[in-house]
């Protein structure tokens, strides 16, 4: 158990990784005396939380370099460990179709490899992307409900990002943005508004 002193001069790392390596990474990470903490993150399976020293950042991230072989000495500067460390998180509700559930996929696994967090709660993120179908009109009509529910977060949080994206962006392009200003983004299925 750290000291509530030490427990300040902690740093945190979020990291997304395959849920089955969980206890693996634990094991590793946490045979380094005094290394890190590793946790997971409340509500999304495969996301961790790795609190450590700022003095042994650098430790750490070539041992996870080791582990994964995806992180390369440059990586390790402080400017890539700063954006580690202030992640932003990010909510994507998929309407419709499969080939939505696999765009929505995408969108998060780009976004989880750029450093942010996804997380279950709407209200907690600082990224809200609505992927659309049109194949049914009620999906349509789901999706500018929730843009009303959104408007909300909007107006206590105005850095947060709000997108629209698939085939009611394609659809309505700017419309959606003439009916919900306070969308930020359109994003169809062949355009961009």
């Amino acid at each position: 158990m750290t000291s509530p002193a030490r427990e300040k001069q902690l740093q945190t790392l979020y990291l997304r990784i395959n849920s089955k390596r969980y206890h693996y990474l634990k094991f590793v990470l946490e045979g380094y005396d005094g290394l890190c903490v590793l946790s997971t993150v409340p509500g999304k399976h495969g996301c961790v939380s790795i609190r450590f020293p700022r003095e042994l950042a650098r430790k750490l991230f070539l041992l996870l370099g080791d582990i994964s072989h995806q992180v390369s000495e440059k990586e390790t500067s402080s400017s890539a460990i700063v954006k580690h460390m202030n992640p932003k998180s990010f909510f994507i509700k998929t309407f419709g179709c499969q080939m939505n559930d696999r765009d929505s996929e995408i969108m998060a696994q780009l976004l989880g490899e750029k450093g942010h967090i996804e997380t279950g709660e709407i209200s907690q993120a600082d990224v809200i992307i609505l992927n659309t179908c049109s194949i049914r009109a009620k999906a349509e009509q789901k999706v500018m409900s929730l843009l009303g529910v959104i408007r909300k977060y909007k107006a206590k949080n105005p850095d947060l990002v709000l997108v629209v994206a698939g085939c009611v962006a394609q659809q309505e392009g700017r419309q959606i943005i003439k009916r919900m200003p306070h969308v930020d983004l359109v994003i169809g299925t062949q355009s961009i508004y």
